[in-house]
Formats: structure tokens, C-alpha cells, sequence
């Protein structure tokens, strides 16, 4: 192996398991190479209730941090090329020419179901495994996706580990029977999430090799709540901004709250913020930081009061399946820090977004990315305006 130092290329190891596998398989990204697996050929699970550590809130580094890489020429196709046949190569070009078309992208649902009609499904799915599939997937199996790694690193490509399940289910959790069935489902996916984080630790394991994974948390938590949690977020970032003051409007951190105000509005809320604060206004940051979903989320129900119907109300289910949810990001965290593994954290469905920010940042990131390096990464959707707001903040 080549003892240059690892060209920083991230690479998506993602699986083709998606609850929405159709959409998954005709809906690719074209900027990244994918390594895939299948949900059902990765190693055992434990479907028994996470039992992450909640007292741990610092990370240390398994390994050393790697070395700073030397600056990269991106205009230097050598490298993406580098290992590959030219059959790859021209796969990839037309892959890429496939999804710069406005008609295919628009229109990637139907077309992938006419295919359906005019070829058959094991047909199509052969077609779209040669073309698409082939592009973005490096194989079925761990020991595929292994191999794949393994052919990067020889290139000196560093690979990131992505067990992209996800869901955008509406249904309602009426029992207790059915929660622990989706809980012991959310735990199956967070156990093959742990699994990443080991395989990525292991096959970048070079000391001057950064790892990388990837997660999305629509797989570990019910959606109905995470919308939910999303409301309550989005409601209490509005009750700052209404009783904030900026002298500059376009910088959100320049927004601030008196704390005189927060003391008449919301006497117990902030009580410690009170006591310790050597300030007299809060942040937005600070704001935040103090209604912590998974440490204070009783405290949204005084701060919302009046909002809607029972916004911030979340009953004994929802309690316990939010607790579930914490425990799993805090294996992940523990597991993270463990193997030496940076985790990003992928941007979902706008409905969900605001949660997600939070729990990345004001749990994840605030409880992990205490060490000499992040651990957790929040992403962005920068084609969107509000990704603006969540950038500064």
C-alpha cells in the first residue's frame, strides 16, 4: 500500500435496504461513489434495548488523529480515475450525463416504473444494477463492500461507511405492543450503525487515515415523533425570536433576550441559566443549549403554553420511545468515539430538519466533540434558504 498520505475522497458506503426501495434504486446521487450491503447479510443484532452510557460527556480518540493531508489539485483526474477500468469509466460518464437531464431527474418515479412494465421487474433491475446500481453501489454483501474498500485504499482513497436505511411512515403508534415492535426494529438498525463504525475503523485503519460514516436518524426514531419534536424546536426558536432584540437583523447571533424578561415570562425554565449567568441577556445558543430535547424536554410545555393542542405535550409512549432514541445516539456516540470514527449526519425531509439540527448539534455534537477533533458532523441542505439560519446558529 502506498505510504502517501490518504487523498481526502469521501466515499458513500450505502445500502440498497431502503423503506422506499424503489425511490432508492432510481433516485441516485451523482456526486458520490457508493459501497452497499444488504439490511439482511450484515452481522447479528441485538434486538434487547440500547444500554449507552448517559454519564459519559467527553470523547476520547481510540487513535491519534491523523496527519493534516497535503493540498489536493481537484483538477488532477489521475486520481478519480486511478484502479479504474475504462469500462468504469465510461459507465460513470454515462451515468453522470443520465442525471444532468432535467426530464430523467423529474421524471426518475415513472420512468423506473414504465421499465417495470415494458422489461419485467427482474429485467429492469438487472439494467439498472449494470448502470446505476454499478455506479453508486460497490456490492451486495459485507464481503463485497469490503473488497471495495480495500480497492480504494490501495488507491489511497479513504472510504465513509453509510447504512442508508430511512423512513417517511404516517403511521400512528396507538399500543404499547407496537412500539416495542418499531423499537426493536430501531435497535436493529442502530446495531448495523455500530457495525459501521467498526468496519470503518477497520478497514481505515492506517494511523494517518481519517474515518468517516454516515447516519440518518429517520432509521432510529419514530417519524410521527420526530415531527413532533420538530414543531416543538421550530415553535421555541419563533418564542425567541419574538422576545429578542438584535442592533444588526441579519446576524441571528447578534440576537439576544433579556434575562429580566425570560425571569417575569418563564421563572423556572432558565432557573440555572438565573443563577450562574454572569450576563444579563441569552443567546440564541444558550437559548437552545437550555431546552435540550433529550436531557429537558419538559421544559418545552412552559414555553409553548397556549401554542396549540397540547404542542409540547408528549404522552408516556412518546416518553419512552424518546428515551429509546436517546439511548441509541448515545451507543453511537460511545461507539464513535471508541473507533476513532467521525460521523456526519445526514440532512432529511425538510418536517424533520429542525429536530434533527438539534439533536446533531445541541446533543451529539455538544456531548462528543469534546476531544482534540469533532466526532459528529451536522449536514446541510444549502439549496435551501433556511439552511442559512441553521449555519450561524
Amino acid at each position: 500500500m502506498s505510504s502517501r498520505r490518504p487523498v481526502p475522497v469521501v466515499v458513500w458506503l450505502q445500502t440498497v435496504k431502503h423503506f422506499r426501495s424503489d425511490r432508492a434504486l432510481a433516485v441516485a446521487r451523482a456526486n458520490s461513489r457508493c459501497l452497499s450491503t444488504r439490511h439482511d447479510r450484515l452481522a447479528p443484532h441485538d434486538d434487547r434495548r440500547s444500554t449507552g452510557s448517559v454519564a459519559a460527556s467527553s470523547c476520547d480518540y481510540r487513535y491519534p488523529l491523523p496527519s493534516p493531508s497535503p493540498s489536493v489539485d481537484f483538477g488532477d483526474d489521475r486520481i478519480a480515475v486511478r484502479g479504474k477500468k475504462t469500462s468504469e469509466i465510461l459507465r460513470s460518464w454515462f451515468v453522470y450525463k443520465l442525471f444532468t437531464s432535467d426530464f430523467v431527474v423529474d421524471n426518475s418515479l415513472k420512468l423506473f416504473s414504465l421499465a417495470k412494465r415494458l422489461m419485467g421487474k427482474r429485467l429492469r433491475d438487472r439494467l439498472v444494477k449494470a448502470t446505476v446500481f454499478g455506479h453508486f453501489i460497490g456490492g451486495e454483501s459485507e464481503e463485497d463492500m469490503v473488497s471495495c474498500a480495500k480497492k480504494l485504499a490501495s488507491n489511497n482513497i479513504s472510504s465513509a461507511w453509510n447504512y442508508s436505511v430511512e423512513s417517511d411512515s404516517s403511521a400512528v403508534v396507538k399500543t404499547e405492543q407496537e412500539m416495542r415492535e418499531k423499537e426493536k426494529m430501531f435497535n436493529r438498525h442502530n446495531q448495523h450503525y455500530l457495525k459501521s463504525f467498526e468496519l470503518s475503523a477497520k478497514h481505515n485503519n492506517a494511523r494517518n487515515k481519517t474515518r468517516f460514516a454516515a447516519i440518518k436518524l429517520t432509521a432510529i426514531v419514530d417519524t410521527l415523533l420526530l415531527r413532533k419534536l420538530n414543531s416543538m424546536v421550530t415553535a421555541s426558536n419563533q418564542v425567541f425570536h419574538s422576545l429578542s432584540s438584535s442592533p444588526t437583523t441579519e446576524d441571528p447571533l447578534g440576537r439576544a433576550v433579556s434575562l429580566e424578561l425570560l425571569k417575569e415570562k418563564f421563572p423556572t425554565v432558565f432557573k440555572d441559566t438565573y443563577r450562574t449567568s454572569k450576563s444579563k441577556t441569552l443567546n440564541v445558543v444558550e437559548w437552545t443549549g437550555n431546552l435540550s430535547l433529550a436531557e429537558n424536554a419538559s421544559r418545552y410545555a412552559e414555553i409553548l403554553k397556549g401554542q396549540g393542542d397540547n404542542l409540547a405535550t408528549l404522552s408516556d409512549l412518546e416518553l419512552e420511545q424518546l428515551n429509546g432514541f436517546v439511548h441509541r445516539l448515545r451507543d453511537m456516540g460511545e461507539c464513535a468515539c471508541s473507533e476513532g470514527v467521525r460521523v456526519l449526519v445526514d440532512a432529511e425531509q425538510t418536517y424533520y430538519q429542525e429536530a434533527i439540527n438539534h439533536m446533531a448539534v445541541h446533543h451529539l455534537a455538544r456531548r462528543y466533540n469534546t476531544g482534540p477533533a469533532p466526532v459528529f458532523y451536522n449536514t446541510l441542505q444549502t439549496y435551501l434558504r433556511v439552511s442559512l439560519w441553521a449555519k450561524l446558529t
